[in-house]
């Protein structure tokens, strides 16, 4: 009878710690899957950001060449127009010197 209640004592005490091993095991995956959880919750905002800096960046360019572009016209009618008084004025010389 003794040797039955040490075994059911040895038992029990067996089991209570295969409880509290699984317990942790338990508790390490939660806390785990909630790291991870905040990791990918991280890394998604970072996603939106990068896309909303991306679309930033982009309308930037398209600002940014299109006032190329027009700095580009404008400079190319300066040179006309500097083209054509200096014709005016070399014309304007060549009638005075007559």
């Amino acid at each position: 009878m003794n040797w039955e209640k040490a075994k059911e004592k040895q038992l029990r005490e067996e089991m209570e710690r295969e409880m509290k091993e699984k317990d942790r095991q338990l508790q390490e995956l939660l806390t785990r899957h909630a790291e991870m959880e905040q990791r990918l919750a991280e890394l998604n905002f970072s996603e939106v950001e990068t896309k909303q800096e991306n679309e930033k960046l982009l309308k930037e360019r398209e600002m940014l060449q299109e006032m190329l572009d027009n700095s580009q016209r404008s400079l190319e009618e300066s040179k006309t127009y500097i083209g054509q008084l200096r014709q005016q004025t070399k014309q304007e010389r060549r009638e005075r010197a007559m």
